[in-house]
């Protein structure tokens, strides 16, 4: 696991996201899960993975806030070209 933080999110954002990315925050959580995925943390503290799901399916770029001690999953869309080749090319140097 990428975080030793217990992963949360709001019923309402995961609809959402869903209806906007077709992306359910369980496929996100397991981007986060995923040992091989990248975690970019910005500098407001903010935390982006990006990743493949269990499935192998699908590369995705998943957005979390820290708050009360857990981590909240925000949002969750297909990664771009340019986060998918950063992606592996993270991958095959080994990076994280």
């Amino acid at each position: 696991m990428l975080t030793d933080k217990v992963i949360a999110w709001l019923q309402e954002d995961e609809r959402k996201n869903i209806i906007v990315n077709g992306i359910t925050f369980l496929q996100a959580k397991e981007v986060i899960e995923n040992q091989a995925s990248v975690q970019i943390r910005n500098l407001h503290g903010d935390f982006a993975y990006i990743g493949l799901t269990d499935d192998l399916m699908k590369i995705i770029y998943v957005y979390c806030i820290e708050e009360d001690g857990f981590r909240r999953i925000k949002r969750a869309r297909l990664a771009s070209n340019i986060e998918a080749a950063a992606f592996f090319a993270a991958l095959a140097k080994g990076e994280k």
